[in-house]
């Protein structure tokens, strides 16, 4: 099994038909959509108009235009076509203060559902992360045993049962806007592409976003993922970026690559993905070599590579990192000759003994750039990275 994206037009009108989003419209739309189209379907009203193709930090990167009419939003999608995107998603406009902005998002994992919950959503949620919660949820412990409100325990109970129903794997709404009522302004969701073949997921299916020209790697990692409990995603955004990541799970993984995005690199992040869910040994060995495959084929002159993420609840950091340091030793001369460094941060269960067998092996193989537990804030070994290019 793998989890595929959808895009956001089918995740909204799934739940629009679930209870969970009433009221709202939408439409898609590609160059070939009119003024017209838009006011018969929406009136004469401000609109919101994105690029829909599973596409993170859409805001930053020009991607959303706000608070438009009907033939800024065709100006919008006909110069944004231009930069090679064909889908679009065209919605009412909804005003809100943007301090009642929250994050939230709910992934399937071995132990039942992981809840990550912040006060602070919107644009900049990478920056306030260590103000996001973790609550599990499972037949042991119901969501509503936490200190949340109502209005959001009555929220997450819908969600996770329209999860089960659709066979969802990953949900994410940011920002969602709590105010006399919810409002989800922009969500993300994943779906276990083994399901497609169940009765109701034909809606689904047909949203799903269909990758192009997969990279060995993603290809290898995507089989590692089918045949494992945990997590492991890779997707390759630059085959001659010069910033590689290996990154946890838990949420920490957008962080990190959101901070590279904010800080004007995004353009030299060569890969997004991540291992999560408890991996063992094997599975960080085998996706860690399928990661460094494609990291000594990148034509860049200077290259780092970022092992990091926030502090593991589950995941044992000694053990993981055994299997990141295999293959580390067997890509280690070429690394050395191509002078890629290697910056740390992690924590979690054993890590004093996983950072210490890390950078022993480092410095012996000339490749330690730095090691770092969770002193660090999460954000920082990005920057220390970055400036050693």
């Amino acid at each position: 099994m793998a989890r595929v994206r959808v895009n956001e037009y089918t995740a909204k009108n799934l739940l629009v038909t679930n209870g969970i989003m009433p009221g709202w419209k939408g439409m898609k739309a590609t160059v070939d959509t009119d003024v017209n189209d838009f006011v018969s379907f929406f009136g004469d009203v401000p609109l919101v108009v994105k690029v829909d193709e599973g596409i993170k930090k859409r805001g930053k990167q020009g991607l959303v235009l706000v608070d438009c009419n009907a033939r800024e939003a065709i100006s919008f999608i006909g110069n944004t076509q231009k930069k090679g995107y064909s889908r679009f998603l065209v919605e009412l406009f909804f005003p809100h203060n943007m301090m009642r902005e929250r994050y939230i998002s709910i992934e399937r994992i071995r132990e039942g559902m992981r809840v990550l919950y912040g006060e602070k959503g919107g644009v900049d949620v990478e920056k306030e992360w260590e103000t996001v919660n973790t609550y599990i949820v499972s037949d042991k412990k119901h969501i509503s045993t936490y200190p949340l409100s109502n209005e959001l325990i009555a929220l997450v109970e819908k969600c996770i049962i329209f999860m089960h129903a659709h066979n969802i794997s990953f949900f994410e709404i940011n920002p969602l806007v709590i105010g006399e009522q919810i409002q989800i302004l922009d969500c993300a969701m994943e779906v276990d592409d083994a399901a497609f073949g169940f009765q109701g997921m034909e809606e689904v299916k047909k949203g799903v976003i269909h990758e192009k020209n997969k990279h060995s790697a993603e290809k290898i990692v995507s089989v590692l993922d089918a045949n494992t409990p945990a997590s492991l995603k890779f997707t390759l955004l630059n085959r001659d970026g010069s910033i590689w990541v290996l990154l946890s799970g838990g949420g920490a993984s957008l962080v990190l690559a959101d901070e590279v995005a904010d800080i004007g690199k995004g353009s030299m992040l060569a890969n997004y993905g991540e291992y999560s869910g408890s991996p063992t040994s094997e599975d960080t060995y085998l996706y860690t070599k399928a990661v460094l495959s494609a990291l000594c084929e990148s034509k860049a002159l200077k290259k780092v590579l970022i092992i990091a993420g926030g502090v593991a609840n589950f995941t044992d950091v000694s053990k993981t990192f055994h299997g990141i340091i295999r293959a580390l030793e067997e890509f280690s001369d070429e690394l050395k000759k191509q002078k890629v460094y290697v910056y740390v941060r992690r924590g979690g269960p054993n890590q004093k003994k996983g950072l210490s067998e890390m950078k022993e092996f480092l410095i012996q193989k000339g490749l330690f750039g730095s090691v770092n537990g969770p002193e660090m804030p999460l954000t920082e070994i990005v920057h220390t990275a970055i400036d050693s290019l």
